[in-house]
């Protein structure tokens, strides 16, 4: 059993899993079923905005706090894309022919299926617009005739994406994770080890990333370091949701987070700007 301080990042993902409900004043309107989702996109001849995740991903529920809650994301899709948005712990199939092991992963698809932007991990408000601009550009001076698209929206079985390669976890996953280390990133290392290890159980991958794991684990000096590590990252996400609560005019929802920042991670700059946004905030009042 992991010790406890390497338990911060489960309880986050469990944290903003659940103040995902909270978050139910949703700017966007998804989409959950795909047939459903794809004639509409047919109907409207609109692009289809795909984002594939999981109930317990961190950045799942931080993408859609921050980035889908912003103003300018939102004025530059508004009337623009269908938004489908499909849980890979449902709908594996579907994960597995996109060749998502990424969450969250944006799709961006013409009406005939051809994919225009694959993006992989959490994509901030100012990323994801300049992203979104370039495949919106690429849709408009596309040529589609009919069986030119890629696969993604006309067959549910192995689509050839022409997109970004897929990360492969259990090469890539290894290598992000020595590179922590190297870099002295435990809490990340922490983080990359117990993915592989959690996808790949009994497996030299695996085991590896247990040994990773183990490494860090019999150290207090760098036990300690992952821990305050995971707290800013605990405090980062806490910050992202407030955010999110601030930009929808949740004042108090956006204070009670602020101050849980506060709380996780003291000393950092994430506590410093809480601090600052907090009195801002009441301040207006």
């Amino acid at each position: 059993m992991l010790h406890p301080l390497l338990r911060t990042a489960s309880v986050f993902a469990l944290l903003l899993a659940m103040t995902g409900s909270v978050l139910a004043a949703d700017p966007v309107q998804w989409r959950t079923d795909y047939p459903s989702a794809r004639k509409e996109a047919e109907e409207k001849k609109l692009p289809l905005l795909v984002v594939v995740g999981t109930d317990q991903c961190v950045y799942c529920r931080k993408l859609e706090a921050t980035t889908f809650a912003d103003k300018d994301v939102l004025a530059q899709l508004a009337g623009k894309v269908v938004f489908l948005k499909v849980d890979a712990n449902k709908d594996a199939e579907f994960a597995r022919a996109m060749k998502v092991n990424i969450y969250p992963t944006t799709i961006i698809a013409s009406t005939e299926g051809r994919v225009f932007a694959y993006l992989a991990g959490y994509q901030s408000p100012e990323q994801f617009r300049e992203h979104a601009g370039k495949s919106f550009d690429l849709i408009a001076a596309a040529e589609k005739p009919k069986g030119s698209g890629d696969a993604l929206l006309t067959s549910r079985v192995k689509p050839e994406v022409k997109a970004d390669p897929p990360v492969d976890l259990a090469k890539d996953g290894l290598a992000l994770a020595k590179a922590a280390v190297k870099a002295e990133r435990y809490g990340d290392a922490i983080e990359r080890a117990e993915a592989v290890a959690a996808a790949m159980p009994n497996t030299p991958a695996g085991e590896e990333a247990v040994g990773i794991l183990a490494a860090i684990k019999a150290d207090p000096e760098k036990l300690s370091r992952a821990a305050v590590q995971l707290d800013d990252k605990l405090a980062a996400g806490y910050f992202g949701v407030a955010e999110g609560f601030e930009q929808r005019g949740r004042v108090k929802e956006a204070i009670t987070y602020f101050e849980k920042v506060i709380v996780a991670a003291p000393t950092s700059t994430f506590a410093e700007r809480a601090r600052v946004r907090v009195a801002a905030i009441s301040r207006a009042k």
